[in-house]
């Protein structure tokens, strides 16, 4: 006869009694992690990474009069990950953000093109406010229609901020 829980040769099964029992806050531990008790770590910054990918690139700048302009890029360096202990889930993220926009402003004369950078030097599980995300914007070049495209671009900062919540309210879900 085999012990609650565990195969004929010994090893841990995933029992429905070990999924649930003792576990109230949906913090979930490994097979050998019964009731999530122990101290474990979950690495995260794969999925972070792709997931900030995923919801930052050809997102559209909010459409202004003459001209467009779109995130074309996202490199996110830094840490993710979840712990649990004592059945209660931690969420911590250190992650930093650049992203390369390029946009075009339609002018009398032909249409202008610039390109540019937003950086988010940090985003971390230490900031709890949205409007407390550092967000710097570039633009490479100094002629008139670069720095039009430029304010375009700062004034995308709540679309930005938006999505950045959406990455965290789903990495606290995970």
């Amino acid at each position: 006869s085999c012990q609650a829980g565990r195969s004929k040769n010994g090893r841990l099964r995933n029992t429905p009694s070990m999924q649930s029992a003792g576990n109230p806050t949906g913090a979930s531990g490994s097979l050998w992690n019964v009731n999530a008790w122990h101290w474990e770590e979950k690495p995260q910054t794969q999925w972070a990474k792709e997931r900030l990918r995923e919801l930052l690139v050809d997102m559209p700048i909010p459409e202004f009069e003459g001209g467009s302009a779109r995130i074309t890029d996202c490199t996110t360096t830094g840490d993710a990950f979840l712990n649990i202990r004592k059945a209660k889930k931690f969420v911590n993220y250190e992650l930093s953000l650049t992203l390369k926009w390029e946009g075009e402003l339609t002018t009398e004369d032909a249409a202008q093109r610039a390109t540019g950078k937003v950086t988010i030097p940090n985003l971390c599980d230490d900031v709890d406010d949205d409007d407390e995300y550092r967000i710097e914007v570039t633009v490479e070049g100094s002629a008139p229609h670069h720095a039009a495209l430029k304010d375009r671009v700062m004034a995308a900062r709540p679309a930005i901020v938006e999505r950045l919540a959406q990455f965290v309210a789903e990495l606290r879900a995970r």
